[in-house]
């Protein structure tokens, strides 16, 4: 719930309505809760990931696009499927500059773009500014919840809108820590949960 509440405030900030276009950049367990949520709003989603089954999972969870960005030109499919307007909205869960850079140019014309993602080391992002003014961009950034954020997450949890319990694919032993994080690092699977005296 803690995450998802993190996610339900970064996608109320987006101020979704339905039929926009959503482009969600990485379908790890939080990109794949964003879509969700985003799909919830009434968004329209598209994900966007270099590891096929993650894009295989973002497509059962109900991604109206996934794109393999090392196979296929994203800002031409983005411009492709929204008729030359851009994304309204853009979530990027990766914690790069050279992707957020990459990124505002998707835009639509007043398009708001989340930076959900520490960046470590710290980077510099850069940004020619006429692009946010022309365009009337909003960048934002988010990273916790209220008390609200909360209760929605638990609500789209218990009616079955976003399904948690699936982004689950390894359950592993206290005693396989190592090995979980080694899954954790080489990015195999997505969330590893350890268990601990069987729970």
């Amino acid at each position: 719930m803690e995450p998802l509440a993190c996610v339900t405030r970064g996608q109320t900030l987006l101020d979704l309505y339905p039929g926009q276009v959503e482009l969600v950049v990485g379908a790890g367990p939080i990109g794949l809760m964003h879509m969700q949520v985003a799909r919830a709003f009434g968004a329209q989603v598209m994900v966007s990931d270099p590891i096929p089954e993650r894009l295989a999972k973002a497509k059962e969870l109900g991604a109206n696009w996934v794109v393999n960005p090392s196979d296929v030109d994203l800002p031409g499919l983005v411009k492709e499927i929204s008729a030359g307007w851009g994304a309204d909205s853009i979530v990027v869960t990766v914690g790069s500059s050279r992707l957020v850079e990459q990124m505002i140019p998707l835009l639509a014309p007043g398009g708001k773009l989340n930076i959900f993602a520490g960046i470590y080391p710290k980077d510099e992002i850069h940004i020619d500014p006429n692009l946010i003014h022309y365009g009337e961009f909003s960048l934002t950034g988010s990273a916790d919840s209220t008390q609200e954020d909360m209760l929605h997450a638990l609500a789209f949890i218990e009616n079955g809108q976003v399904k948690t319990a699936d982004l689950v694919s390894h359950v592993l032993p206290l005693e396989e820590l190592q090995q979980g994080i080694e899954l954790v690092k080489n990015r195999v699977g997505l969330k590893v949960v350890m268990e601990v005296n069987g729970e």
